[in-house]
């Protein structure tokens, strides 16, 4: 990613020789069925992801240019560093035509940096707005009544949350039932503990808020702001003033003092994460499933019985059983510059991300080279297959090389494209959660007004500092929870309430 810059030089040289060729011969049949009469170049910064690398000179551009006469500039900016660099481009006026996924819209949407996208919907993006008539949550992505985003939205998605996966053949190796419940779940890995002293079983990546977003929900309570369904009938609440919240903290505290949690729990990196993981040294782990489909190739390589395995969602104290999907969309958004040359073409060249051929293309690569279309359905090429049926996260090594899919360059999302890297097993797992009852659907962040915005920027943080400072000491045995009493306290002087009733009165207007 990082040699982007010097990538886009190679590529902006070529163009010219295409350009000359396709004017004289703009009469043939060829360049007929192009999106745009006139070639543009279309300058696009996006972020790079740990997981997948992003490549300027990737082939799904090429083929981009193929069918639409835009050459895509890419500049590439690793994932560490994105919202910094993206912010300051954006703060300062200092755009390139479009930038993916861009951080915090509604932060600058009032300055006049973006070009209002509602102002083209009629004319120049049919794919996009018959889209927003079957996804109503896109309205909540309207600024003071003008949409400023293109976001990434699902074509396909393998549905899931982050859930609890457990070493099945340990459970079977020490003759224990899959738990069922918190409770049964805190036996069973004291059991393992108790048969593998030197093994921590439960692993967490991305620091202990991540460990608590992907727990508190099912536990009864919740993390940070969130919507949920079980209090008053549904409403927003700030997790940590909910008594169940404390009980959480206890569950933790419990598995730490026990040693059956990780003592770096708060600090391990998704890297340390998944090398323990895919390596025997953890058994569980509660968060996205899906990289499990890596952690048993590493395993069943030492031994084929090795492999983890879903759990149905367990039973909290109340003898609830709930937890909730990842959203339906991913919603995160491509800014278009209000400075950009033909915003009409550029507009019109968004709107054909989400179009059939736009997301085929961004989702699977070049027909007939990368994948063909049988009957409706994609059948991925056994070459590229093979190719990344060794890397260490073949999925999104073979995206990684095409620049496709959510991390690579597509709009309209289709994950089918990981199902040819999905053994039959792991395709089980999905048809479990998609019947799951106790999973609830996700609730997105109603629109806030520019005062709203403000006064949340203001608070949210102090909020959400008070909270994360003190967290740990609780969960370590510092402090006894019992006095976590005095830390709601602060929250509640702070302006947590005053965060609630932002939320609830913004959501109350799009009902």
């Amino acid at each position: 990613g990082s040699s982007s810059a010097v990538d886009n030089k190679q590529d902006s040289k070529a163009p010219t020789e295409i350009t000359e060729a396709a004017d004289n011969k703009s009469e043939t049949s060829e360049n007929k069925n192009r999106l745009l009469d006139t070639e543009m170049t279309i300058k696009i910064m996006a972020a790079e992801n740990p997981s997948q690398t992003f490549r300027a000179d990737a082939p799904v551009f090429d083929e981009i240019y193929e069918k639409t006469g835009v050459r895509v500039e890419l500049q590439v900016i690793p994932g560490s560093d994105w919202e910094q660099k993206a912010r300051t481009v954006i703060a300062t006026n200092n755009m390139p035509d479009v930038i993916m996924k861009a951080p915090s819209v509604k932060d600058y949407a009032s300055s006049g940096v973006f070009l209002g996208i509602s102002d083209y919907i009629d004319e120049y993006a049919p794919n996009f707005k018959k889209l927003m008539e079957e996804i109503p949550d896109i309205k909540k992505l309207y600024i003071d009544g003008k949409l400023y985003a293109f976001p990434s939205l699902a074509r396909y998605q393998n549905k899931m949350g982050r859930v609890p996966m457990i070493r099945m053949d340990i459970l079977e190796e020490l003759g224990l039932q899959v738990p069922t419940s918190f409770d049964e779940l805190y036996d069973v890995l004291k059991k393992m503990k108790e048969a593998y002293p030197d093994v921590y079983p439960w692993v967490n990546r991305n620091g202990t808020g991540n460990l608590l977003t992907c727990i508190a929900y099912s536990m009864g309570s919740g993390y940070g702001i969130y919507y949920d369904k079980d209090v008053d009938g549904g409403r927003y609440v700030y997790g940590a003033l909910q008594p169940e919240f404390k009980e959480v903290l206890s569950y933790l505290n419990k598995m730490y003092e026990d040693k059956i949690l990780d003592p770096d729990y708060a600090v391990a990196t998704a890297d340390q994460w998944k090398e323990k993981l895919s390596s025997g040294k953890a058994f569980f782990y509660f968060d996205n499933p899906s990289f499990a489909i890596n952690f048993n190739a590493a395993l069943k390589e030492e031994n084929p019985e090795y492999g983890f395995g879903p759990m149905e969602t367990l039973k909290n104290s109340k003898g609830q059983r709930r937890n909730m999907y990842y959203a339906e969309h991913w919603m995160e958004s491509a800014v278009i510059s209000s400075k950009v040359d033909r915003p009409e073409d550029v507009v019109k060249f968004m709107d054909w991300l989400y179009s059939e051929e736009g997301s085929d293309i961004t989702n699977f690569g070049v027909a007939g080279k990368h994948y063909t279309k049988e009957n409706g359905e994609y059948v991925v090429s056994q070459e590229l297959i093979e190719k990344h049926s060794k890397d260490s996260d073949p999925w999104r090594g073979y995206m990684g090389e095409l620049g496709t899919g959510l991390l690579g360059f597509s709009l309209y999302i289709d994950e089918r494209n990981q199902w040819p890297f999905m053994s039959e097993e792991t395709k089980s797992w999905y048809d479990l959660w998609v019947k799951d009852e106790a999973m609830d659907g996700y609730v997105m962040d109603p629109p806030f007004t520019s005062d709203e915005t403000e006064r949340l920027k203001e608070i949210k943080t102090k909020v959400d500092t008070i909270l994360t400072n003190e967290l740990d000491k609780y969960i370590m045995g510092e402090k006894p929870v019992d006095q976590f009493d005095s830390v709601v306290a602060e929250l509640r002087k702070a302006g947590a309430e005053e965060i609630e009733k932002i939320y609830n009165d913004a959501n109350n207007r799009v009902k």
